[in-house]
């Protein structure tokens, strides 16, 4: 197959949009996965060799008689890459995310201190779609702040989001908070 056919093109971007979407769905959460991190850097490692590979079969393939003007769409790949790593990097996916996920969480947050959901412990607590999140771990502080992970995986601190009606957050714990906006809090909590 031509490198320069529209079935190559159309498999690069198909493969670009499912790496892009690997990427941002494992950078959106407020912490770290380090399964999907693992996950997205293995398919962008493969990825590379598999490039890498086909380049070099190229250049064999060619090294009798070199044809340098089919060697720019061996450019694409990479630049896709670099333009989507640049993109990742630079739009703010948590609080997008979080922009299309608020209004559930918030009526999760209500029914929370209005005493409709029941509050288990860590081990036993039903997973709850929340948007574009989902969390296993839900907290209220006496203070009336409702807190719940959205990010574990066991191996580093687990994060989510809190909603404080006091200006702050009540500290218990080693965990810590940054402001996102309003009553919503980015909540890292430390063990």
């Amino acid at each position: 197959m031509a490198l320069t056919s529209s079935g190559y093109l159309t498999k690069v971007l198909i493969v670009t949009g499912c790496w892009l979407a690997l990427c941002a769905w494992t950078l959106s959460n407020v912490g770290v996965n380090i399964r999907l991190m693992l996950a997205a850097v293995l398919v962008t490692g493969v990825w590379g060799l598999v490039w890498l590979l086909r380049l070099v079969l190229h250049g064999y393939r060619t090294r009798t008689t070199p044809d340098y003007s089919s060697s720019y769409p061996w450019l694409l790949e990479p630049a896709l890459i670099a333009i989507g790593a640049l993109v990742l990097f630079l739009v703010p996916l948590t609080q997008w995310r979080f922009s299309i996920s608020e209004q559930p969480m918030l009526d999760y947050v209500e029914r929370v201190r209005s005493g409709n959901i029941e509050l288990d412990f860590e081990w036993t607590h039903p997973v709850t779609r929340l948007g574009l999140f989902q969390t296993s771990i839900t907290e209220q502080l006496t203070d009336g702040t409702v807190r719940f992970i959205t990010s574990e995986d066991g191996l580093l601190d687990k994060a989510g989001f809190a909603h404080s009606l006091a200006k702050q957050p009540m500290q218990l714990g080693a965990g810590r908070y940054v402001h996102l906006k309003g009553p919503w809090w980015y909540w890292y909590w430390s063990w």
